[in-house]
């Protein structure tokens, strides 16, 4: 190989022997350890006018990689909750400025409520493989 390509076992990191099982703690690793994200391979996408009654914009998903919330105008702030018990208090909500996208990999329910008046807003989530 020329001296400006890496050797192909380099790339591949392939070891001499055949490597035998090592215990692995996760507190004091003492071996490399690969991981490797999910792809994302699903998601949906919607628009939803929400007033000022708090509304459920996602329910608890597991599958759900990331969620986001956005208004397309500046003076559209809306408050957001991840529980109904937290959507029935404003103060226990928080207020996110509009055309900023919030965004959410909790895999909770989502709620969200206009500041005053409606809003609408723009709801993406993507949604990890479930395995092939």
């Amino acid at each position: 190989m020329s001296d400006l390509q890496p050797d192909v076992s380099d790339i591949l990191q392939e070891e001499e022997s055949a490597p035998s099982a090592v215990p692995m703690c996760i507190v004091d690793q003492k071996a490399p350890l690969r991981t490797q994200a999910l792809p994302r391979k699903g998601g949906a996408t919607r628009t939803l006018t929400v007033g000022t009654t708090p509304v459920r914009v996602a329910t608890a998903d597991h599958r759900r990689a990331r969620l986001q919330l956005i208004t397309a105008a500046a003076a559209n702030a809306y408050r957001v909750a991840f529980t109904e018990t937290g959507a029935q208090d404003p103060t226990t909500m928080t207020v996110w400025p509009g055309a900023v996208p919030f965004e959410s990999t909790a895999t909770t329910e989502v709620w969200a409520c206009a500041v005053t008046g409606t809003v609408d807003l723009g709801i993406t989530a993507e949604q990890w493989a479930e395995g092939e």
